[in-house]
């Protein structure tokens, strides 16, 4: 009865209707007229703490634990090099059912536990095959009190002049901070209801 309770607090809280926002702002280079940046950001209120949500997002298991959270979306994530931090560098292989590139090496750039910022970047294949000259994404977990947080995620990219109607591929996306966040409601259900022999 205790999972059931947690799971519909879960539906409740997770709404990306009432407590998301996206945004795409796109303009020139200043240096170069033939490329663009922009950024796709979304995001994600949830009732956790920003400490217990920072905690899975830097933790060194991230890239086998996504795997299993969202198999719809990724086949695999294989560590190249590294043991998860910083400097690490993972194979992605998504689910074919995606749309755009399906597989690419990224590398871990950021981890700042400061300021619960985590920078993970392209660095071969994927959106650097179709005119991207970067791509990265860069998750901020930033507390609104001491029981809830905002979970930002960024694609932030350059793209080719030419190549500017691939950053359609792009959209903003809530399906990794809702898996964590519900495996963070899931695991505390586990804890309370183990310590109440449940």
């Amino acid at each position: 009865m205790g999972n059931n309770k947690a799971l519909m607090a879960i539906g409740a809280h997770l709404s990306p209707h009432d407590h998301s926002k996206h945004q795409l702002a796109t303009q020139s280079v200043p240096y170069d007229e033939k490329k663009l940046h922009a950024e796709v950001w979304s995001e994600l209120v949830v009732e956790l703490p920003a400490d217990e949500i920072w905690a899975v997002y830097s933790s060194h298991d991230l890239p086998r634990l996504i795997v299993e959270l969202l198999p719809q979306r990724f086949d695999k994530i294989d560590i190249v090099e590294g043991d998860g931090g910083v400097g690490t560098i993972m194979y992605c292989v998504l689910n074919p059912a995606n749309s755009g590139p399906q597989t690419w090496k990224e590398k871990i750039i950021k981890m700042d536990d400061k300021t619960r910022t985590k920078v993970v970047r392209q660095i071969e294949g994927g959106y650097l095959g179709i005119g991207f000259h970067m791509y990265e994404h860069i998750f901020t977990i930033t507390p609104k009190d001491a029981n809830s947080c905002i979970i930002r995620m960024t694609a932030s990219f350059d793209v080719d002049d030419n190549s500017a109607s691939n950053a359609s591929l792009i959209s903003a996306n809530w399906s990794m901070g809702k898996a964590i966040a519900n495996y963070v409601f899931q695991n505390k259900a586990n804890k309370h209801n183990n310590a109440h022999g449940n």
